[in-house]
């Protein structure tokens, strides 16, 4: 008697209507987890090199060097693509320091790491006090090392490093202040936000011979950075709701008789298997390139997996034929097991996974 109920129970739990309400449960904790997600700040590009200068150092050093205070005003950021990596600044360098300790000349030998100046003004220099103030209006095109482990769900910061190799610290080091670093209101990054930006100095340092201490090269160094998140969920639900829709076809396989419905089971399975992996060539596409296991490619090997044991258990479903009590109360636990399994991964992938 109590087999009955328990086979009874089992064959109510895969009707198609009690599927769809474990479908709408299921979406509802999918999206409540993503929604609590969203609001974690996930930022794990590393910022290049940097050194402090200390008294200390510049004592080794034997020098005294020049103070001088660097900015930049961002005034718009045409090129801002993720995926490829590359990005495009309009923008204004300044630099304030003596002339009578170093010269404007010097100073204008400066560079970007990982940047190209497409297009660079003559400087506009004025006296503030005794200090002169130089800027220059530039355009910049560079490239910043991106962290995408948590891609489509990710946040990023960007880091434009600005550097003098024609000088050392003995020389001149670069001086930082709160008001050193600004950007426009009227920047627009397509699918991002701006939500921080900072900046710091210091100086870098490259040895060329481990073995001789003396060939050191080094040189002052600024480091300004801007933090992006997106501002919006269209790339994410448009490689993550396909993945979804494709897993819960393939669970609907379990809701027929095998033994008039054969043929319906095997090209359900069949098909969500399929497309799974074709549409594994439509997110490599929207992905951007990398060497590790990201996010997406969590979730869709998550997926593909379990596609794959729905298949292998519709094979053997349609090869059972008739539906025996055994049978029924294992469908209906391996579709409990399924949709389980599925919210305990993706809480897994989103709060716990690094």
């Amino acid at each position: 008697m109590n087999l009955k109920k328990v086979q009874s129970f089992a064959e109510t739990l895969v009707k198609p209507r009690f599927q769809v309400v474990a479908i709408i449960i299921t979406t509802f904790f999918t999206i409540f987890f993503a929604y609590k997600a969203s609001y974690d700040i996930r930022i794990f590009e590393k910022a290049p090199q940097l050194l402090s200068v200390t008294p200390d150092k510049v004592k080794e050093w034997g020098g005294e060097p020049v103070l001088v205070k660097v900015g930049l005003h961002v005034v718009d950021m045409p090129d801002f693509n993720l995926v490829s990596n590359t990005f495009g600044l309009d923008g204004i360098i300044w630099f304030e320091f003596d002339s009578d300790q170093i010269s404007l000349d010097t100073i204008s030998k400066f560079a970007f790491e990982k940047g190209v100046v497409k297009q660079l003004s003559k400087p506009n220099t004025r006296l503030i006090g005794n200090k002169l103030f130089a800027e220059y209006k530039i355009k910049l095109q560079f490239t910043s090392s991106l962290s995408n482990q948590f891609f489509p769900m990710d946040d990023h910061r960007v880091f434009i490093t600005l550097i003098n190799t024609h000088i050392t610290p003995r020389e001149a080091v670069f001086l930082e202040s709160r008001e050193s670093f600004t950007m426009s209101s009227n920047i627009f990054t397509a699918g991002w936000k701006i939500i921080g930006y900072g900046m710091r100095t210091g100086y870098a340092e490259a040895v060329l011979d481990k073995h001789d201490k003396t060939k050191v090269v080094r040189y002052p160094k600024a480091i300004f950075s801007i933090d992006f998140r997106r501002s919006g969920i269209r790339q994410i639900l448009l490689i993550l709701l396909p993945l979804f829709l494709i897993f819960f076809i393939g669970l609907f396989s379990f809701s027929f008789d095998p033994d008039t419905n054969g043929r319906l089971i095997f090209g359900l399975s069949s098909a969500s298997l399929s497309s799974m992996i074709a549409y594994r060539f439509i997110i490599q596409r929207m992905s951007p390139k990398a060497g590790y296991f990201m996010l997406s490619d969590h979730i869709f090997t998550m997926f593909l997996i379990f596609a794959f044991i729905s298949f292998i258990l519709g094979i053997v479903l349609v090869k059972a034929g008739k539906i025996t009590p055994f049978f029924t109360i294992f469908r209906a636990l391996v579709l409990i097991l399924f949709y389980v399994s599925f919210l305990v991964a993706w809480y897994y992938l989103l709060f716990l996974w690094q």
